[in-house]
């Protein structure tokens, strides 16, 4: 995806992830124990906001944390006022993002680096948000084709990378395969070697100790540890999947 088609999933998501929200804000999250619907609206609205502080101010994350001001109190403010507070945020990272353009140098999770880091990183956080809330009140809508795509390569480039020696291993590998209509041949196709130093992805037409089937949005949604493997087609040796889950923390 690129620079516009990103900020624009932020903004999609974000508004979808609020619009699902209302009137359901106690209830519980099906997919991550212990959340409420309201707690992951905070926590998406202050990661909004703490990611337009390093982008616009030129914070590092120390310093965006500590600018952070307080939750809004749902039983003080009300739902409107939380789903205010929220839109606020929203308005506040994307104006920051658009306003700064996407190349403009400022704090990631992998040192200095252009902007288009948090376009990229925040529309996919705030897409399994709203997969996870639109869950509390029903069959959760699916990411979409594109955006879940980039999720992966998200994984594949960052996530894994940063989870390093937690995902060390014998050798063992998993393969990925998108189903989805309209792909190229090899396109959504992905391998991941778990060796001594942790994950090696290759992407193509691959086979794996296990791999697995399904739709670009349910792949994602595995690798984020919030759907069972049960979901989707397996194939081969099922621990391998069990060392993903309880390996990778995103």
């Amino acid at each position: 995806m690129d620079d516009t088609e990103l900020l624009a999933a932020l903004r999609h998501e974000s508004d979808a992830l609020a619009a699902a929200a209302r009137g359901h804000l106690d209830a519980p999250i099906p997919a991550v124990e212990g959340w409420t619907v309201g707690e992951v609206v905070a926590h998406v609205g202050q990661g909004a906001q703490w990611a337009a502080h390093v982008v616009r101010d030129g914070m590092d994350a120390g310093e965006a944390l500590l600018a952070l001001g307080d939750d809004p109190d749902p039983a003080t403010v009300g739902e409107d006022g939380l789903l205010a507070w929220f839109g606020d945020r929203t308005d506040e990272l994307v104006d920051a993002l658009d306003a700064a353009g996407p190349d403009h140098e400022c704090w990631t999770f992998v040192g200095t680096g252009p902007a288009r880091f948090w376009r990229r990183r925040r529309a996919h956080e705030t897409a399994v948000h709203r997969w996870d809330v639109d869950g509390a009140s029903g069959a959760p809508a699916p990411l979409g084709v594109d955006l879940a795509l980039d999720g992966i390569e998200e994984v594949v480039e960052l996530f894994s990378a940063r989870l390093g020696p937690a995902l060390a291993g014998d050798g063992a590998t998993l393969h990925l395969h998108a189903t989805d209509e309209g792909l190229a041949e090899g396109q959504g196709e992905w391998t991941a070697t778990f060796g001594p130093d942790g994950a090696r992805w290759d992407r193509g037409h691959a086979k794996g100790d296990a791999a697995v089937r399904g739709s670009a949005s349910d792949l994602l949604l595995l690798l984020w540890n919030r759907v069972p493997p049960s979901r989707l087609e397996v194939f081969g040796d099922p621990s391998v999947l069990g060392f993903w889950a309880e390996r990778a923390r995103i």
